[in-house]
């Protein structure tokens, strides 16, 4: 795996998350729930939805994912990870945009 390809699947998957939760809060039942929750939490529904799986799947692949990068780009995957494993509470604002549902 690349990281250009990491970066396009998250943006697919971001696609599929921006559509289903749009569903949510459209629904006459429920919406109004799972919009407040948005309001609420932000952060916390942005990382359940896609920005934890990215983060995994650098964890899971830092090496090729390095590998397949210029210096600059291997620096900024290798600060995600190591934001990851410590629970920096800014690795929300270091992900790239394809990862972050909210600004």
């Amino acid at each position: 795996m690349t990281y250009d390809e990491l970066l396009k699947a998250t943006a697919k998957k971001k696609k599929e998350v921006v559509r289903q939760l749009n569903k949510a809060i459209n629904d006459p039942a429920m919406g109004f729930l799972c919009e407040a929750e948005i309001k609420r939490k932000p952060g916390t529904v942005a990382w359940y939805w896609l920005a934890e799986e990215f983060c995994k799947t650098i964890a899971e692949h830092l090496d090729e994912l390095v590998a397949s990068v210029d210096k600059y780009d291997a620096d900024d995957i290798v600060r995600i990870y190591m934001a990851y494993y410590d629970n920096d509470p800014d690795l929300y604002q270091m992900l790239p945009v394809e990862a972050q549902l909210f600004d």
